[in-house]
């Protein structure tokens, strides 16, 4: 993992997308400046930026010239959690709110705080789905944010 101030990277921006995903996109060139951090820019690795931790996603490297650079999107750690964890357990019939989410956070670092009343909603085989697919399908389906 590494610090992105240490990189000093070109064209940083910050995107928040309606759904809460935030991702963050920059360029990396190699300088005297980040030498520690240049080589670290690879698919997959973390990125500390904004108070927050990112996974790099996608990465595009090419010369321009004599310099060798490095364009890099990367999403935040909770998106990317969520979608590599799968749910396994199948559910069927009613199932209240707070038993959704638990089914849905259960095996992951996070958790949730209901702030509201949810009536208990109807499902056939709820589950057998990533994280990400399940907490979208819930907030839909109980009108939730």
């Amino acid at each position: 993992m590494f610090d992105i101030e240490d990189l000093k990277p070109k064209g940083f921006k910050r995107t928040r997308k309606v759904n809460g995903e935030k991702t963050i996109e920059f360029t990396a060139i190699p300088m005297p400046e980040n030498e520690n951090t240049f080589d670290l820019v690879v698919e997959e690795s973390s990125v500390n930026a904004l108070d927050d931790k990112y996974i790099i996603k996608k990465l595009n490297e090419q010369s321009k010239g004599k310099t060798y650079i490095k364009q890099a999107t990367a999403i935040h750690e909770f998106f990317v959690t969520l979608i590599n964890k799968q749910q396994p357990h199948i559910h069927n019939g009613s199932i209240t709110f707070l038993n959704y989410m638990n089914l849905v956070f259960e095996d992951t670092p996070y958790t949730f705080v209901a702030i509201d009343f949810f009536p208990a909603r109807s499902f056939e085989n709820l589950g057998n789905d990533n994280r990400l697919a399940l907490l979208q399908k819930g907030l839909d389906r109980f009108k939730a944010e």
